[in-house]
């Protein structure tokens, strides 16, 4: 993993270059996943908030969204369950008002199935982000994808 980490690290320095601020907050949020994965947790956060605010600054709700249920991934990881339910709601409710606006299956919402009710099977998006909250507020506990 460390090569991909490298590989990460000079995307990121060729978006910058580029002045492509879209390529670097997706490339900021798979990087804050594979450091999450490695269980680089303090990285990982302070890599997805970056990712999270650019993404605003953009409007890119999908990547804010993908950020934020990341963000509660970390949360969880480190048994903070308040916030990591914070994190899936803010997610729920990012996605949800973008389907409100008529958006499904666009960029990161659609590939991987993981941000919830834009995805192709939302029942199965939207129980397994609900099952994240649930676990987030102490009900049962689930590890995180």
């Amino acid at each position: 993993m460390a090569d991909t980490i490298a590989l990460y690290d000079e995307a990121l320095a060729l978006y910058e270059a580029a002045g492509d601020r879209a390529g670097r907050v997706s490339t900021l949020n798979g990087l804050g996943w594979m450091l999450f994965e490695q269980s680089a947790y303090a990285r990982a956060a302070a890599i997805l908030e970056e990712a999270l605010t650019e993404a605003d600054d953009l409007g890119q709700a999908g990547e804010a969204a993908e950020a934020l249920l990341n963000l509660g991934h970390i949360a969880l990881a480190h048994g903070d369950h308040a916030h990591a339910s914070q994190r899936y709601e803010t997610a729920l409710a990012v996605c949800r008002r973008e389907r409100s606006n008529g958006v499904h299956n666009r960029g990161p919402l659609s590939g991987w199935g993981v941000p919830p009710l834009v995805t192709r099977d939302r029942r199965v998006a939207a129980g397994r982000t609900r099952r994240w909250i649930i676990a987030a507020n102490g009900a049962h506990r689930l590890t995180p994808p």
